[in-house]
């Protein structure tokens, strides 16, 4: 038999029975528990809501006898509309302020000992009903009473009960619903719906059907309940988890038996296989030959043929990286002189100037000046001749610095129309007259269309107390310095 097929039935009959063993496991015992224990939790939830929303009808009956002994509503309440000197816009202030301290609160009514509301408030419920309780609940809205008392009147604060709807510790997928002695749906959450045929004893319990749970707690005026889908209430629970981690524990335990049966099945050819395999060392791929299961001497020939195509590869490979080679040493050459020189002039670009000032060994902690120079009036070249003659100036006048410095001097092309020359080994002195050398040269030559042009230039010496930035900033100064003075000067920097 093949090691495949030999691999695929030990498989198939290990994970098999393993699955089936969790199957059982799962079913006649983790299930039933996880579910009990579920239950338990929507229980106490289910308390929690009930607590909440019998708390919030206590807070309120406590929240309007705070305020109903006040001496504004005594004295408000009597039959002149007047209490001492506080006039009834005192009054609705002071009933404004007691609905921005307490948020829930709607509508605050006050009568008097006639019943008769005395800022003429219509009122959505029956007065006369009100009066003969302290709560009355009306869809959304909870009317709370108390009587002051015969000589005063009333007072009533109509609460919203959609506060209790915006309590986030209320679990997302609990819906709450709170009946009327009738079974009327007074108040409940988004989602909820209820069943007409359901009723509820006025004792606590749990009322399960085949796909909600419920709890109700009833009062004597009202009934309290939350209701949860069994499918919601039983999924993605600890007990889930933990069966998840017990039946993986279980599959990977199984599942390591069969890697290491399947193992031992693939070693006793394999190893005979590395066996040949490690003859070959150092380069030097020979052909093998070998006898063993069919898929063994399908790979063994296989690996021969590789063989060949390698060898074949290697020779070809090795001619073409010997060919690339030349040709990137050769490219690498054309880059270098193009990332130093000017394409146009043909002397050393900004770049190759960088790298001499900063990098350079030679031009730190030694002696030497830089002389900037910039034709005058080169824009106007350009402007009346063309670009291709102020090219041909650009060339020539790269020619006349190049052909009168020295050799140990650095030439270069700063942008545009501008030049430095690095000066070694000599001072600003020294540096002022080879410049003046230049600025002759340059006034006296004829350029391209019979163009008489003349250079400014300015000079820095270098110390060790400036960089190289500070050495610029200074020569360029000097050459803005004699361009100010008249064009087609010198100047030496701080003279």
């Amino acid at each position: 038999m093949k090691i495949k097929n030999r691999i695929v039935l030990f498989s198939f009959t290990t994970v098999g029975l393993s699955m089936f063993l969790i199957f059982l496991l799962f079913y006649f015992f983790i299930f039933s528990e996880a579910k009990r224990e579920r239950i338990a939790i929507f229980e106490s939830q289910s308390i929690n809501v009930v607590k909440k929303f019998d708390n919030f009808l206590n807070y309120y009956k406590t929240v309007i006898k705070k305020y109903a002994p006040s001496k504004e509503f005594i004295y408000l309440l009597n039959e002149n509309y007047f209490i001492s000197n506080l006039s009834i816009n005192s009054s609705k202030k002071l009933i404004n302020k007691i609905k921005i301290n307490e948020n829930e609160i709607k509508e605050i009514y006050i009568f008097d000992k006639k019943n008769k509301e005395m800022f003429e408030k219509k009122i959505s419920i029956d007065i006369k009903k009100l009066f003969k309780k302290s709560i009355i609940i009306k869809r959304d809205t909870l009317f709370v009473h108390h009587y002051i008392d015969k000589d005063r009147g009333s007072i009533i604060f109509e609460i919203d009960l959609n506060a209790l709807k915006k309590d986030d510790s209320i679990k997302k997928y609990i819906d709450y619903y709170v009946l009327s002695k009738s079974n009327v749906l007074l108040l409940h959450s988004k989602n909820f719906t209820i069943d007409k045929n359901t009723r509820f004893s006025k004792e606590t319990k749990l009322l399960e059907t085949n796909k909600y749970l419920y709890y109700n707690s009833s009062f004597d005026e009202y009934s309290v309940g939350t209701k949860v889908s069994k499918k919601d209430l039983f999924k993605n629970i600890n007990t889930l988890f933990l069966i998840i981690i017990f039946s993986i524990f279980i599959i990977t335990f199984l599942s390591l038996l069969q890697t290491v049966k399947s193992a031992s099945i693939l070693t006793s050819s394999i190893y005979k296989l590395i066996s040949v395999l490690e003859t070959n060392k150092n380069g030097k791929y020979n052909k093998i030959s070998l006898k063993g299961d069919d898929e063994i001497e399908y790979f063994i020939k296989k690996y021969n043929e590789m063989i060949d195509r390698i060898s074949t590869f290697t020779s070809e490979l090795e001619n073409k990286v010997k060919e690339r080679t030349k040709e990137v040493e050769r490219q690498k050459e054309e880059l270098k002189l193009i990332s130093q020189v000017d394409t146009l002039t043909g002397i050393y670009n900004r770049n190759k100037l960088n790298e001499i000032f900063i990098n350079k060994k030679e031009c730190k902690k030694r002696e030497y000046s830089i002389i900037i120079l910039d034709i005058d009036n080169f824009k106007t070249v350009n402007d009346t001749l063309g670009h291709s003659i102020g090219d041909q100036v650009l060339k020539e006048f790269a020619k006349i610095l190049k052909s009168n410095i020295r050799a140990t001097d650095f030439l270069g092309r700063w942008g545009g129309e501008e030049f430095i020359i690095v000066c070694s080994n000599i001072g600003k002195d020294k540096a002022f007259k080879v410049a003046q050398e230049l600025r002759k040269k340059i006034e006296n030559h004829n350029f391209p269309k019979n163009l008489k042009l003349t250079a400014s230039m300015g000079i820095s010496e270098y110390n060790e107390d400036i960089s190289f930035d500070e050495l610029f900033i200074l020569a360029d100064r000097a050459l803005l310095k004699a361009k100010d003075n008249g064009k087609n000067q010198v100047v030496i920097s701080g003279e």
